[in-house]
């Protein structure tokens, strides 16, 4: 009876230390492929960062582009808007 009673025990701390172990590998599974996929996100908010910033490369405006604005606003202030033209006489001359 003792025999069986200590293979009892051994066999019952033979299997928790395969449950724990096992427990251990599942966890540590969840974590990498957690990981993984944040690196993922990463790498796609890496990509959309390089475009954003290619996008507002594109969109400054050059030195000579942002004297004229300047000159434009001036102008627009002191009421002269004779640089401008009206979208009617736009579309006419655009062919819409």
């Amino acid at each position: 009876m003792k025999r069986n009673s200590q293979f009892l025990c051994d066999s019952f701390l033979y299997n928790l230390t395969y449950l724990f172990k096992m427990t251990q590998v599942n966890v540590q599974k969840e974590m990498l492929d957690t990981l993984t996929g944040l690196k993922q996100e990463v790498g796609h908010l890496k990509q959309d960062i390089h475009y954003i910033l290619e996008y507002l490369e594109d969109t400054r405006l050059t030195a000579e582009e942002k004297k004229l604005l300047d000159k434009s606003i001036a102008n627009v202030k002191m009421g002269n808007k004779s640089s401008f033209i009206s979208q009617e006489d736009l579309k006419k001359k655009l062919g819409f």
